[in-house]
Parts: structure tokens; C-alpha cells; sequence
């Protein structure tokens, strides 16, 4: 199924990209504890780190985080 991370700043235009869920129950750490991630090979940067993640039903699936 295809995903698109979707931009959230205004002065970035509406840069879309587009990807595939290419693994999910990928575990992390943030600082309230372990979260279950989604791994997904579209581009994530500054215009859509923090914006929805969301399939070809416009459902969403997650928000955007950068792996820094």
C-alpha cells in the first residue's frame, strides 16, 4: 500500500513525497518510553517531520519523525 508523509509549514509549500511501509513494530525509545514505530521508505525531512502520514484512503497511519 502506498503512504505519503505530508508537509505541515505553510512557507514550505505542500511538498508531497511518496513511499511504502517497508516495516512496522519497529521499537524505539523517546522520552516518555518505548514506542512502536512504522518504517517507511519515503523522504522525511524538515517540511514534513511533525505532519500526518497517510495511505491512498487519506487515513492516517502515523506522524513523521526523522531519524537523526
Amino acid at each position: 500500500m502506498w503512504f505519503w508523509p505530508l508537509a505541515t509549514r505553510i512557507t514550505w509549500g505542500r511538498p508531497i513525497t511518496q513511499g511504502i511501509i517497508s516495516a512496522t513494530g519497529r521499537i524505539g525509545l523517546n522520552p516518555t518510553g518505548r514506542q512502536n514505530f512504522l518504517q517507511t521508505d519515503a523522504s522525511i525531512n524538515h517540511g514534513n517531520s511533525g505532519g500526518a502520514l497517510v495511505n491512498s484512503l487519506g487515513e492516517l497511519m502515523g506522524i513523521n519523525t526523522p531519524v537523526i
